[in-house]
């Protein structure tokens, strides 16, 4: 159970990677500001859910080393 959520977690992380890097080209591209504003926040919302599945990733990795034990 435990790996198919690892594996999960991983796909999540590699789209949200993905769009963490389209979501900085386009603020870097584009010209109106309140655009960039709207890129940028969502860049950071992007940004924030990529660091909570890292820790939900390390979490389940942590979890399946104690029960191995």
């Amino acid at each position: 159970m435990n790996t198919e959520a690892r594996n999960n977690i991983h796909i999540s992380k590699e789209a949200l990677q993905t769009a963490q890097q389209s979501l900085q080209a386009a603020a870097s591209e584009v010209e109106n500001t309140s655009m960039k504003n709207q890129i940028t926040t969502q860049l950071s919302q992007v940004t924030n859910c990529l660091q909570e599945c890292e820790k939900i990733a390390s979490g389940l990795s942590q979890h399946t080393n104690d029960n191995k034990r």
